[in-house]
């Protein structure tokens, strides 16, 4: 093929189906998908599998815009389905295996899909379940199926675009489904590969073909979803984990020796747990961090005991990728710790403060983004829609920020997280980057709670690291000499296990009643 027929043929992508058939033309021999217990498939018959679901959901009844949902931890049987799904014309509404039937009810219901589709070990409980109003297929070719489709719903189905109905964690109420168009997930793919590697895209696989991606992350989530589509979008192999084992983890970076590697901060703090036996493939060049922001105090100390430095990604389910660091940076001048990194190209960002206007550089203020990979609407929440975004197009990430001289762009943590103690702004982010320079600091999460005289106080639950015998007492006085005296926690409480949700994020909701059960607390002497 000539250089101008390739970049017709990358120019014509504008589905996720699009993409594979990209790949399967022109890499058809390439290996796609690597998983422990699954035969490994090529591009070539990642797109024949997918074709096969596809005819299946046809046959039984599916039409173009209809919605399936698929409910597990991800298995390339997983991304099989999706695909077919798309390539039928279905938008897929994606569970990860830690939902329970109440959260996969909901979505189901909320979205109007006329199908779930669960992993072989989920399909039992959730098809025998009198909450799960439609019928239930097992996941895999020639599985079993619980049920006939039943008659088209009223609800109009979505438009052919639609590609995925993403819930958000619901930490403000209800999930609520984010609707994902296939031409917004490309174009975000597109301003990454072009932040990356200087080029929309997608990328030659001769290029990535001897690196691949471990894919860590439920696909059913935004981070690992994302990380399996730009797999596909880089040329890469993927290698995907069902569930995150650490040792494992290490594993496979010498099995496979991937140039990097992507996680959340949690699995970054699992693997510094590790003993001296195990250790990442010297192929590893850097780390990528997202899902939540990362300690520069962590990623001190993972390079510390790895060698590998971390840089970090920065999007939300509404927006994609925003921003993140270059690794190319990285040893440079340009190398900006505890920084998030510069916004992909395509993408625009503005600080503004409460009424709306832009603030000074170097000013916190609340992020706003703007590109054309963002999402267009919450499904079936017209408020939360209008909420969304301003009529400029400018969407309210609810993340509070700022942006240094030379465009850098720094989290300080969430704007409905923020404290008001005292009348003090108190941004629990930058509390728990202090509190995580401890070196025996596990997990630990920030939170507010009332308080008669200052309105609402700091309280920092932490975890502690295997072997430490750090006391709540120690870790107040460690993080009163850190921080100034009105913004150091009032109170600090060590909890055995750490609340956490589905998606790998501390259950921040859940705090307030975690730190009642614990038995290690240590209020602040409020006259000192």
């Amino acid at each position: 093929m000539t250089h101008r027929s390739l970049a017709k043929a990358r120019e014509a992508i504008a589905t996720l189906p699009d993409l594979l058939d990209f790949r399967a033309e022109h890499d058809p021999g390439r290996w796609a998908v690597h998983a422990d217990g699954f035969a490994s498939l090529t591009f070539k018959q990642l797109r024949e599998q997918s074709h096969e679901v596809a005819r299946s959901l046809v046959d039984a009844g599916l039409r173009p815009g209809d919605r399936v949902g698929l409910y597990g931890d991800g298995t390339p049987d997983f991304l099989v389905w999706m695909f077919g799904c798309w390539i039928a014309g279905c938008a897929v509404v994606p569970s990860n295996g830690g939902m329970t039937a109440t959260e996969v009810a909901h979505s189901l219901d909320d979205s109007g899909a006329r199908l779930l589709v669960a992993e072989p070990e989920k399909f039992e409980v959730i098809s025998s379940d009198d909450r799960v109003s439609v019928p239930v297929w097992e996941l895999g070719l020639g599985s079993s199926r619980n049920g006939a489709l039943p008659t088209p719903s009223t609800v109009p189905p979505g438009v052919p675009d639609d590609c995925l109905v993403l819930y958000t964690s619901g930490t403000t109420g209800q999930p609520k489904g984010a609707l994902r168009s296939h031409s917004s997930t490309i174009l975000t793919m597109q301003n990454q590969a072009r932040g990356l590697a200087k080029d929309p895209g997608p990328l030659s696989a001769e290029r990535g073909a001897s690196s691949p991606n471990i894919v860590c992350l439920p696909i059913a989530n935004t981070g690992g979803f994302f990380a399996a589509a730009f797999a596909i979008w880089a040329g890469r192999p993927m290698v995907i984990m069902k569930k995150f084992v650490p040792e494992r983890f290490c594993g496979l970076t010498h099995e496979y020796s991937p140039t990097h590697i992507f996680m959340t901060p949690t699995m970054f703090i699992m693997l510094l747990q590790l003993d001296s036996e195990n250790s990442l493939a010297s192929s590893v060049r850097f780390g990528m961090c997202g899902g939540a922001p990362l300690p520069s105090s962590l990623a001190q100390r993972f390079e510390a005991r790895f060698g590998v430095p971390i840089i970090q990604v920065y999007g939300q389910t509404e927006s994609g990728f925003i921003a993140g660091g270059d690794p190319r940076d990285i040893g440079t001048d340009g190398w900006r710790p505890g920084a998030i990194g510069r916004p992909y190209p395509g993408v625009e960002l503005s600080i503004r403060a409460d009424d709306g206007s832009e603030v000074e550089t170097g000013a916190v203020g609340e992020v706003h983004v703007r590109s054309a990979g963002l999402i267009d609407s919450y499904l079936n929440r017209p408020e939360a829609s209008s909420e969304l975004k301003l009529e400029d197009g400018w969407l309210v990430t609810g993340d509070l920020g700022y942006v240094d001289a030379e465009g850098y762009l720094f989290l300080v943590g969430r704007s409905r997280e923020m404290l008001i103690s005292g009348g003090f702004n108190i941004y629990p982010a930058e509390l728990e980057a202090a509190i995580s320079e401890h070196p025996e600091v596990d997990l630990v999460a920030v939170f507010g709670e009332p308080d008669d005289r200052l309105g609402e106080k700091p309280h920092a639950a932490f975890t502690r690291c295997p072997g430490s015998s750090l006391s709540a007492e120690d870790l107040l006085v460690f993080a009163r000499k850190r921080l100034a005296r009105w913004k150091a926690p009032r109170t600090v409480t060590r909890l055995d296990v750490m609340p956490m949700v589905a998606n790998g994020k501390i259950g921040r909701s859940q705090l307030p009643e975690a730190v009642l059960d614990a038995s290690d607390s240590a209020p602040a002497d409020r006259s000192s």
